[in-house]
């Protein structure tokens, strides 16, 4: 039997938040797709994937996206939580390679703009 794998549903991993307060329209990177609830940075003022190693300002979380996201045929406007929100640790998708220290790390930064992982 084939098994299918299903995408994270828009907003499956937000337990609350207030409302449009805790969001921003950001602009995301041409080129790149996100799945909703992704933890993004922001580069030159636009979401970027999340590179723990990098030194760019990759490195550190913006966010974490909303919806799926699909900037592949350009710059890309969409809703982000940036603030004031708590989610669901289990529902938050990271980098593959991301390192529990790293994760450690970033989830630290998320509780700094006031983002809580749970």
């Amino acid at each position: 039997m084939t098994m299918a794998t299903q995408a994270p549903q828009t907003g499956a991993h937000i337990i609350s938040e207030l409302g449009t307060m805790s969001r921003d329209n950001v602009v995301f990177t041409s080129g790149l797709k996100f799945v909703a609830g992704e933890v993004f940075a922001i580069v030159s003022g636009k979401a970027v994937k999340l590179a723990p190693t990098a030194s760019d300002g990759s490195q550190t979380p913006a966010g974490v996206t909303y919806a799926a996201v699909d900037a592949t045929g350009g710059d890309t406007t969409a809703a982000a939580t940036t603030r004031l929100t708590e989610v669901i640790g289990e529902a938050i998708t990271w980098p593959a390679a991301i390192t529990t220290a790293q994760k450690t790390t970033a989830i630290a930064a998320l509780k700094a703009i006031n983002i809580l992982v749970r």
